[in-house]
């Protein structure tokens, strides 16, 4: 089945002869800012020839009635194709399972684009819109971390709120593999609150997510790749511009319900070139 992946990895490529790659002038981390701070997608994208890395070197799921807990080493890479096109590819890294069994390694790589629709139009109370069609992969991984190749489809929207407050919140739905090896349809929602505090270059969140599977937070998925229905985790962190082109992160976040992590964190840095 990688042969899927590495087709969708060509197609994404292919853009190239539509938009020719251009060099980003003056790379910021400032716009659109991190990817992985928060459960929401960003809804702007990255300029025409701008890159980011990113890495979130303490990422940890605790365990839940579910699964066991794990530690990630998550990171992502985005490139913009065109202004309103950024390409993307995502792994949740090296990781390590708490259990007697416990496995190391690294699980699948995920690719995906992000796709800007639509700037805000506050004055019609309409939110900003992008869309981010994922695809989950088998490359790299082992017995515990293959779930097959699976689509996940996100739809992200960004309102401004009085007092300079920002709403983000995606609505999606992913495919996955239950512990039947049968694929099913599951339903996902991620919201954030985010401010500047003290200064611009210091934000302040909360945020949540329902049955996240995305590129945001460590997998919620477990080593199985399965996610029980009704898993919800709240939390709250903060982002940190050190300068043009790096900016730092980190949240901590606890679980809902007993299907969910008993506690989700991570922290990193993003940089942008």
């Amino acid at each position: 089945m990688c042969h899927r992946s590495f087709l969708l990895m060509g197609l994404l490529f292919a853009s190239h002869a539509l938009y020719p790659f251009q060099s980003a002038a003056d790379p910021t981390i400032r716009a659109p800012g991190p990817e992985l701070a928060t459960f929401p997608e960003n809804v702007n994208t990255l300029m025409a020839g701008e890159g980011y890395i990113e890495v979130s070197a303490f990422g940890y799921t605790g365990s839940s009635t579910s699964a066991s807990g794990q530690y990630n080493t998550p990171f992502l890479l985005e490139y913009g194709v065109t202004d309103d096109i950024e390409f993307r590819l995502y792994d949740n890294g090296f990781t390590w399972n708490e259990t007697s069994k416990s496995y190391r390694g690294f699980e699948p790589p995920t690719f995906g684009a992000l796709i800007h629709l639509m700037d805000e139009k506050p004055e019609y109370f309409l939110p900003a819109i992008a869309f981010e069609p994922l695809m989950t992969t088998d490359l790299l991984g082992n017995n515990n971390t293959r779930g097959g190749v699976q689509p996940n489809l996100v739809l992200t929207f960004v309102n401004t709120l009085p007092e300079d407050i920002e709403f983000n919140y995606t609505l999606g739905t992913f495919r996955k593999r239950n512990d039947f090896n049968q694929n099913i349809w599951e339903f996902q929602f991620e919201w954030a609150l985010q401010r500047s505090f003290f200064m611009d270059d210091f934000k302040l969140f909360i945020h949540g997510t329902y049955n996240s599977l995305n590129m945001s937070p460590p997998d919620l998925s477990g080593p199985s790749s399965t996610v029980a229905t009704g898993q919800s985790v709240v939390g709250g962190g903060f982002i940190l511009t050190a300068a043009e082109r790096l900016a730092f992160y980190g949240q901590i976040s606890g679980g809902l319900s007993a299907v969910s992590p008993s506690i989700l964190s991570w922290s990193g840095f993003a940089f942008a070139f």
